[in-house]
């Protein structure tokens, strides 16, 4: 049996994760033709067996969201941020999975009752290196290899379990806080917004306001909805919309949430 399988097993089986395989040419892309049936049940053991048995050359990733038990990801994409909030939060490296990253970043594991749509601290008037990973978002874990050679690994001292919160935005808030950050959550991060997250017709409301900003209909690839994005400098479709789920993703800029957080942006750039 080869030891990625062991691996993948393992999250799976104890950690309660819905892993995916990625490609191993450190894009960061599901090897997959679609990986969204993934945010909805966990990969069978003879998919996991065919995706990472003997002689795979693919990295590992936690599908974020209510498949794998409200899994949250705090991703710092900054070491001396990331070293900053560990100090000011005594005692978080221990209660929960913590990894370095194989760029020398952190990714702080959690589990909350209800998993906001993934979203970024990196726009605004007080930009923060932070993407918070939620529904329609995954994450690469150990021992996946990262571009500059180095593989992502289990932080020196961490727990061994993933720490349950009942609310993520208070949790969230209060740790950038002791970190001498601020951040105030956004209406689609509150709680009230996350009865609309499984409406459907949020869904078409995203699409709507994603074609008005960018005048395209979107590339369908893999179960998605692609667009350049309308947030950033966009040469090729970098935006995916979830077809089935009121959530997007810029894996160019890192903006995304859900409908909430797009009409935010969609407010903003008309006052512009």
């Amino acid at each position: 049996m080869s030891e990625l399988l062991t691996v993948a097993r393992q999250y799976a089986a104890d950690f309660g994760i819905s892993v995916i395989p990625i490609r191993p040419d450190d894009r960061k892309r599901p090897a997959l033709a679609a990986w969204k049936p993934y945010q909805e049940r966990c990969a069978t053991d003879d998919e996991l067996a065919r995706w990472f048995g003997q002689g795979a050359d693919r990295g590992i990733a936690a599908v974020c969201g209510r498949v794998s038990g409200g899994l949250i990801v705090v991703d710092i994409d900054d070491a001396v941020l990331a070293e900053r909030f560990l100090e000011a939060n005594v005692g978080l490296r221990e209660s929960t999975l913590c990894v370095r990253t194989g760029g020398g970043n952190l990714h702080v594991y959690l589990r909350a009752p209800r998993a906001p749509p993934k979203f970024s601290l990196r726009r605004g008037p007080a930009p923060l290196p932070i993407d918070v990973q939620g529904e329609g978002a995954y994450v690469v874990m150990p021992p996946s290899r990262h571009a500059s050679g180095q593989r992502y690994a289990w932080l020196e001292g961490c727990g061994h379990l993933i720490l349950v919160v009942p609310e993520f935005d208070p949790w969230f808030s209060q740790l950038l806080a002791r970190a001498g950050l601020d951040w105030m959550p956004e209406p689609p991060h509150a709680a009230a917004s996350h009865a609309a997250a499984d409406d459907p017709s949020a869904v078409g409301d995203v699409l709507r306001i994603l074609r008005g900003m960018t005048g395209e209909a979107g590339r369908e690839l893999g179960g998605e909805l692609w667009f350049r994005c309308p947030f950033h400098a966009d040469e090729v479709a970098s935006l995916s919309a979830n077809s089935d789920r009121p959530v997007w993703h810029c894996f160019g800029c890192g903006e995304g949430g859900g409908l909430g957080r797009l009409r935010v942006l969609l407010q903003r750039a008309v006052a512009l």
